[in-house]
């Protein structure tokens, strides 16, 4: 393993793998919780896995703003030798570190509580499954983050564990896990700080006889580009500070391009987002939360019938082609809404609005560097009339199913009848005479990543 391809990659970017006792250690947990969760039917409790990690993606990015825009503050203060306000800025980094690291801790335990509070699952997998979310098996780990760092980094994974060992022998609330995170979080805070605390004087000391000289150092974090507005046509364009691991640097400007965002249809996007988290609400409220699993598979489905109609739309094709794309859209979205909804009002509005927002996802409203096509929010409304007709004929009308149906039948055919006199101009330009160079750059991308494998194999068999 220290020979292959993927650990000269980690040591590349200063990674690690855990020790393999606390990964059998973590395994052997994992299957135990998803025995149990199967046993005791507590299938929510593994809405865990998407909420952490979501939370712990956003907290981690939050924490790269007050980082570089604290810099400055630091560097006026060494620059005119206030000692005080120095380790102020870098206190209160390391106080709205620990408050983001504790976040999908706190926020997962709560939700979890609510979770358990209606099934059978034992507590001590429960709460095994949270520290599994915060603490994943076979996760590369920082070699070092840094002299006190690193001590707030296992301190945010030894929380989760305290309250594990404690649910065999008590009740765990959040009257427990609060405090616990704050005590913990004082600790480990006054502890970085006293182990960074040499770091931060001879930062002051270099930057304020720099100062005093006539010569002073230039900023600790230069200016980044704007990432928001940066040029006119473009709303959002990340500004990374390295190439992430990526093969050469025409790969990271893919990545950087299919991330940048041109322009939104704001008023579908709005309204299929609002949809989305209200049917989603619904659900969970008045149904089960496992019908948000079909929205991954609507969604990706709708986004394909997107793009062809995204093509069609642009090369002016027969609207007879066009009715037959939108109608296999929108049979199966009809359909899935009269399984889900029955006779039920409420149940047949959130799934109508789960559905209709599942298959014209938000981010189809949504021009990225790299997009050929983008949902006709006239195709969007026009569909949800249609659901609409369908639920009142369905419980107005008493109409059985395929009778139901014919309402989307009629929202199927009308965009395209409408587009004959109002063509589209929200179209995203597509130049063709790229097409060409992207397989050459796919081409050589393959090429470059062979050349590594057989470099790293021919490394290995020579210190074998």
């Amino acid at each position: 393993m220290s020979n292959s391809y993927y650990q000269n990659v980690l040591d590349e970017h200063g990674l690690k793998l855990p020790r393999r006792f606390v990964t059998a250690v973590q395994l052997i947990f994992l299957v135990a919780a998803l025995v149990g969760v199967a046993v005791s039917g507590a299938w929510t409790t593994l809405w865990l896995v998407p909420v952490i990690g979501v939370l712990s993606v956003i907290c981690n990015y939050a924490k790269t703003f007050y980082w570089r825009g604290f810099d400055p503050f630091i560097d006026r203060a060494a620059d005119s030798g206030r000692f005080a306000r120095v380790v102020f800025w870098n206190g209160l980094t390391l106080v709205l570190d620990w408050i983001l690291c504790a976040i999908p801790g706190i926020l997962g335990a709560r939700l979890l509580l609510a979770v358990m509070a209606d099934t059978a699952l034992v507590p001590l997998l429960g709460w095994a499954l949270l520290w599994l979310c915060i603490c994943p098996p076979f996760m590369p780990l920082k070699a070092s983050a840094g002299p006190g760092l690193d001590t707030l980094f296992w301190a945010q994974k030894i929380v989760p564990l305290v309250l594990m060992a404690l649910s065999p022998f008590r009740a765990v609330t959040m009257s427990l896990v609060v405090p616990l995170y704050a005590i913990i979080g004082l600790v480990s805070i006054v502890w970085s700080g006293i182990r960074q605390f040499p770091n931060w004087r001879v930062r002051f000391m270099r930057r304020r006889e720099a100062a005093q000289s006539g010569s002073p150092l230039p900023p600790t974090s230069p200016e980044r580009s704007r990432a928001w507005f940066p040029r006119e046509g473009v709303i959002f364009e990340p500004q990374f500070d390295g190439t992430y691991g990526l093969a050469s640097l025409s790969d990271f400007m893919e990545v950087r391009k299919m991330l940048t965002v041109l322009r939104v249809n704001w008023l579908g996007c709005v309204t299929s987002l609002a949809m989305l988290i209200a049917g989603a609400t619904l659900a969970c409220v008045h149904a089960s939360s496992q019908w948000l699993l079909l929205v991954p598979l609507c969604a990706l489905f709708g986004l394909a019938i997107g793009l062809r109609l995204s093509k069609d739309d642009r090369k002016g094709g027969d609207r007879s082609c066009r009715f037959l794309q939108m109608l296999l859209m929108v049979v199966p979205e009809g359909i899935l809404t009269l399984w889900l909804g029955g006779h039920d009002t409420s149940l047949l509005i959130a799934a109508g609005m789960l559905m209709a927002s599942s298959f014209f996802f938000f981010t189809g409203f949504i021009v990225r560097g790299t997009s050929e096509g983008v949902f006709d929010t006239l195709d969007f409304y026009s569909v949800l009339l249609g659901v609409v007709a369908m639920i009142a004929a369905r419980q107005g009308l008493s109409a059985v199913g395929w009778e139901a149906l014919l309402p989307l039948v009629v929202s199927a055919g009308a965009p395209g009848c409408i587009r004959v006199h109002w063509p589209r101009r929200d179209l995203p330009f597509v130049p063709t005479q790229e097409l060409p160079q992207l397989e050459l750059k796919k081409r050589e991308r393959r090429a470059r990543k062979r050349e590594r494998q057989l470099a790293a194999f021919r490394r290995s068999q020579r210190r074998g």
